[in-house]
């Protein structure tokens, strides 16, 4: 069944026993308010993921992750240096679906144009993608926990420490010994022109346009709060987009 009849469901259940034991529909209700309450930040951040991800694009900053991933990136390397990448950029951005969304289409077209199979490359971002997730304080479902349980964000990271990082490193050697078997002879010229001649003619590509993923980063390790940072790093790809890539406002909004 679909999860959110699941929920539903459950959600019935619990109401009908908790009458049962005495509680009365109001008194149910605000003890329902007090975990919506403290989610409001975490929605916030999600509207957040978007914006993040349709500025970054227009801006540029990902087809010059892209770009400049295609030139210098060796095949050999390309799976563990993708994924410590993929880990510090979800790490500055606070979220998986973000770096998927922006570094992790880079990644995938960087791995296509080197000949290295899809599901491999896709696994690799993933793999990034979540353990920076996990370590952010910008992070949704980092936010989320520390206000369900009431704990502080650096007790959560490390609580999350000591289990993510071990998985982290096992990847790291997995990765490792897979992109071995992708030396000399694997990398498709051809494709690696096309890809770098269309973004080339499609966006104005310069270093300029990877100030966005620099400033967030930087302000994520300041320990600035998570929602005022996404803003700044969203603002940063729109005027980005409007003064380097030419894009009309209109189109921007």
């Amino acid at each position: 069944y679909d999860m959110h009849v699941v929920l539903l469901i459950t959600m019935a259940i619990v109401c009908l026993t908790s009458g049962w034991l005495g509680y009365s529909f109001d008194e149910q209700i605000e003890f329902m308010k007090k975990p919506l309450a403290a989610s409001v930040p975490t929605l916030i951040l999600f509207l957040f993921i978007g914006i993040i991800i349709a500025s970054w694009i227009f801006s540029g900053t990902v087809p010059a992750l892209i770009y400049y991933g295609l030139r210098y990136i060796n095949p050999t390397f390309f799976l563990p240096i993708g994924l410590i990448l993929c880990s510090l950029t979800s790490l500055s951005v606070g979220t998986s679906w973000g770096t998927v969304g922006t570094l992790g289409v880079a990644m995938m077209g960087i791995g296509q144009g080197m000949g290295i199979p899809a599901p491999i490359t896709a696994g690799m971002v993933i793999s990034g993608a979540f353990f920076g997730d996990k370590m952010s304080p910008m992070s949704d479902t980092a936010n989320l926990s520390t206000a369900t349980v009431r704990v502080s964000m650096p007790r959560h990271i490390r609580a999350m420490w000591q289990t993510a990082f071990p998985a982290f490193v096992i990847s790291l050697i997995a990765f490792t010994i897979i992109g071995l078997s992708f030396k000399s002879g694997t990398i498709v010229n051809e494709n690696i022109q096309i890809f770098s001649d269309t973004l080339k003619e499609t966006f104005v590509i310069n270093p300029i346009t990877l100030l966005p993923l620099v400033v967030l980063f930087a302000l994520n390790m300041a320990n600035f709060p998570a929602i005022p940072g996404m803003a700044i790093g969203s603002l940063l790809g729109v005027l980005l987009a409007i003064t380097i890539q030419r894009v009309p406002l209109g189109e921007v909004v």
